[in-house]
């Protein structure tokens, strides 16, 4: 069994979900390169729908103030989720919004690994009226997304822990299997993006 990142919490409700890629490369050297350039896709967010050709959600990295900013990722600013497709929502329900909680780089020199991991939890707007949303977002749902140069293969996995289903307010009608708020075949592409060969 493989040992799991330290980032990835405990799982105890809801849904879990794991899904991983890897590519094998000729040596440690062309490993070490590709881990580099996934490390800076999965660092760069505002490139995850420009680079992911077909996800059909804009993301857009903002700082905890919920001001749009085009920089690398860091622990405490939030992502926007856009899944109307333009800069101005029709509705409040077009924007969903996620934490960067925590991002860890790792060097483990004596067994030739590293890794590089960013965690995902719900948040409200950070701009916005708390009080105005209709529910809080569940906090205990997360999302990891871990790469790992392991000496000359590099892997991208993903972690949704205690996810709950959530049901269209109207009718009670399951969403399709949102993990904070993209679906599994989004997230599987977002996977192989971050660990594709220049």
């Amino acid at each position: 069994m493989k040992k799991q990142h330290y980032l990835i919490p405990h799982h105890f409700d809801g849904e879990s979900k794991d899904l991983e890629y890897s590519t094998e490369l000729k040596n440690v050297a062309e490993a070490e390169d590709l881990f580099v350039d996934a490390k800076e896709r999965l660092w760069l967010v505002n490139e995850w729908s420009k680079i992911a050709t077909g996800l059909n959600v804009q993301l857009h990295l903002a700082d905890n103030h919920g001001k749009l900013v085009n920089r690398r990722a860091r622990p405490g600013d939030h992502i926007r989720l856009n899944f109307n497709g333009s800069e101005v929502p029709t509705a409040a329900p077009d924007f969903d919004w996620v934490i960067i909680e925590a991002i860890e780089y790792d060097d483990y020199p004596d067994e030739n690994r590293e890794t590089f991991a960013l965690r995902l939890r719900p948040a409200f707007n950070p701009a916005g009226n708390q009080e105005a949303m209709p529910e809080p977002p569940k906090e205990e749902a997360t999302s990891t997304l871990v790469i790992t140069r392991n000496l000359s293969t590099v892997r991208s996995t993903y972690h949704g822990r205690n996810e709950i289903e959530k049901t269209a307010s109207n009718d009670n009608t399951p969403f399709n299997n949102p993990w904070l708020g993209l679906t599994e075949e989004q997230w599987e592409l977002l996977l192989q993006t971050f660990i594709e060969p220049l």
